[in-house]
């Protein structure tokens, strides 16, 4: 696109054209106007004057009333049609009025200046004649100037957009992993975050796509809080990244619960938040993702980390994602050093509200679990059960697999005494996580 234009400045002295058939009259309007900045060029008809319009540019016409074969308001009234830029002003007298009016509805004039004159007062009439014009004509101006700089913007946006389709397809040829996102990508950062997101999961090892249950499990909690569409967006984009942090971390350490942990590596725990922020400075419409990485260990009581947050200092969206992440990893054995059920992974948030966890947001989880699941709250509707605490009547919510990733039971069949039976052989035989993932019961005491 090019630099932008200017509007062109005045250049030349506005040109009057004054129009009688008296001399004397012509030689008055010259001297009244000698002074003033102006080009005056005089006729003596209107056909003259219809000629000189013809052959050069008038800004002002001014135009007896009384005057042989065309009379003013005749000539004024080809001047609009003709040249309808050019303002027109009509002189006449007290015995003139009626063509007068015929003259401001047939030659639309700018004014009427009554015989005799006064110098002053017609220098100040053409000079407001004069401003007028120029407005208009700069308002003319600027409106093509205007339509044509929203042309160049649209033929370099489309410029733009053939650009960004055209590095995405690039991208898309260089990761196969990018396939399914590539339309995503062409569109929105956001799509860039969930591709983020699948690598930290992909460098964690989790089978169970921790990154994007805490991002579900955090919008289904923001929902309930009411939070607005700024803080949803902010807070699904630092829910999938929260871990991000964490890429340049030994397999050992990303695989070891926290209960687990050395000194040592619960120190090197501690600056995943803060390397999750600084791998995001470089994106400025991630900045306040970043902030909200950086928070999501703090705790209400501010015995949290990195920066010692208490309460409402520490962002909504950071207390939401600590309860969803924790929750999340109870249930996987990556927080204590064993794997929780639901509703003991549950119990251990309700016990820490008010002081590891924000009370209001283990209120929503709470309400979320136990209100009928529809569409959008199945997933929480699921209930991880040890295998010794099965139950006949229960359906399983995913696939029963064995440590070698041989299928023992599908998603979705209603369990029996015999079937728990040979699954309890199998898990014994071939290993496997004892945790079962099942739908809900009606009744949640059973758990």
């Amino acid at each position: 696109m090019q630099a932008a234009e200017t509007l062109p400045e005045a250049t030349q002295s506005p040109t009057i054209l004054c129009v009688d058939d008296e001399t004397s009259i012509l030689s008055s309007l010259q001297r009244a106007l000698r002074k003033q900045p102006y080009t005056v060029l005089t006729a003596n008809s209107g056909s003259e004057a219809l000629s000189i319009l013809e052959t050069q540019d008038v800004d002002l016409v001014i135009s007896d009333m009384r005057m042989p074969n065309m009379n003013g308001a005749e000539l004024l009234s080809q001047v609009n049609s003709r040249w309808p830029s050019t303002l027109r002003i009509l002189l006449t007298g007290y015995a003139d009025m009626e063509s007068t009016v015929s003259a401001i509805n047939d030659g639309h004039i700018f004014r009427y200046l009554q015989k005799p004159w006064n110098n002053d007062e017609i220098a100040v009439e053409i000079d407001n004649a004069l401003s007028h014009k120029k407005l208009i004509d700069e308002n003319a101006a600027l409106t093509e100037l205007t339509a044509k700089q929203n042309e160049e913007l649209l033929e370099f946006n489309a410029m733009l957009e053939s650009k960004v389709e055209a590095r995405t397809q690039e991208l898309a040829e260089v990761n196969d992993q990018l396939v399914q996102t590539h339309d995503a990508l062409q569109t929105s950062y956001e799509s860039a975050i969930r591709v983020f997101a699948q690598l930290v999961e992909l460098r964690e090892g989790s089978s169970h796509h921790h990154s994007h249950q805490v991002a579900d499990t955090s919008r289904l909690i923001g929902e309930h809080l009411s939070l607005d569409a700024t803080a949803m967006r902010d807070l699904q984009n630092a829910a999938l990244l929260h871990d991000i942090g964490q890429i340049g971390f030994t397999d050992e350490m990303v695989s070891t619960p926290i209960e687990a942990m050395t000194v040592e590596q619960q120190k090197t725990h501690h600056t995943h938040p803060g390397i999750g922020q600084a791998a995001l400075l470089s994106i400025p419409a991630l900045e306040k993702t970043g902030r909200l990485i950086r928070a999501h260990h703090e705790r209400i009581d501010g015995k949290g980390f990195p920066d010692g947050l208490i309460g409402d200092a520490i962002p909504i969206e950071s207390r939401i994602i600590a309860v969803a992440a924790d929750f999340d990893d109870l249930q996987h054995g990556l927080l204590l050093n064993r794997q929780l059920s639901t509703s003991e992974a549950l119990d251990h948030l309700r016990a820490r509200a008010g002081t590891h966890y924000d009370e209001a947001v283990i209120d929503a989880l709470l309400a979320l679990i136990s209100q009928p699941a529809d569409e959008h709250t199945e997933a929480l509707q699921n209930y991880s059960v040890h295998l010794n605490d099965l139950q006949s009547g229960m359906k399983t919510a995913k696939n029963i697999t064995a440590r070698n990733g041989m299928l023992l039971l599908g998603a979705g069949q209603v369990l029996n005494d015999s079937l728990i039976e040979r699954i309890q052989q199998c898990l014994d035989d071939t290993g496997g996580s004892k945790l079962i993932t099942v739908v809900k019961p009606d009744n949640l005491n059973t758990l």
